[in-house]
């Protein structure tokens, strides 16, 4: 009797129920990945139309468009690694997209003060650092996945300096030679201002250029080859 219980549930397919749970749990995150992954994009693409009849701050649009490009960054780019599990990877990938989201927010509702606010006179936020860290971590993550480990350590090692070069010693090359590798340093906060609070780093010049125009010649190029318009050319 044992034995035929056992090779009914054999037969049944009781031991492969964990299996067909793991593809169902799969299967439902790639399905919400697919559509997160177009209504990202739908989004986007209205966002840019419609600053395009009604402009609005500086501050207000490079943290959404460079929002956007983060959040379908890491859909379209997932994390890859054998060392850790599957639920693992999605966790950080759905710890980037909070960072994003929550970036997004914050600019949103702090535009008005960062706007006005001066710089290196007026005080640092808690909520400033914990953004800017955020986001500076969400952006460099990103860049590794894009481009790999190569532009990544260039980054790195510059960021580096910013904060160590104080503790390097005045080199002098030679008589008239400016004194090398001898820089004042930053601190966190100095940094955090300087990358996220400002119009000089993240949401600087290449980014509202990415706005403005990148974006509408990238769209653009885009829907011409999809309507054909590249066979005219070949």
């Amino acid at each position: 009797v044992r034995e035929s219980a056992q090779a009914a549930v054999a037969t049944s397919g009781g031991p492969q129920a964990p299996d067909q749970t793991g593809r169902l749990q799969t299967g439902c995150w790639d399905q919400a990945v697919r559509w997160a992954k177009v209504g990202i994009s739908l989004s986007w693409l209205a966002f840019q139309i419609f600053i395009l009849f009604a402009p609005q701050p500086m501050l207000v649009q490079c943290p959404l468009h460079l929002g956007f490009a983060l959040a379908l960054l890491v859909l379209w780019c997932p994390l890859k690694t054998d060392r850790l599990g599957e639920a693992w990877r999605r966790g950080i990938d759905l710890f980037l997209l909070s960072g994003v989201l929550a970036s997004i927010i914050y600019y949103q509702l702090s535009a008005e003060r960062l706007a006005a606010r001066m710089e290196g006179v007026d005080e640092i936020l808690t909520i400033d650092l914990v953004i800017g860290l955020w986001l500076t971590g969400v952006v460099l993550e990103c860049v590794r996945r894009l481009t790999g480990w190569s532009l990544l350590s260039v980054i790195l090692l510059f960021l580096a300096f910013g904060f160590v070069g104080t503790f390097f010693p005045s080199w002098v090359v030679g008589p008239g030679w400016p004194e090398m590798l001898k820089f004042s340093g930053f601190s966190l906060e100095e940094a955090i201002e300087n990358f996220t609070m400002t119009p000089n780093g993240l949401l600087g010049v290449t980014t509202s250029t990415s706005v403005m125009f990148v974006f509408y010649f990238v769209a653009f190029g885009a829907v011409y080859a999809a309507i054909g318009g590249g066979q005219l050319f070949t």
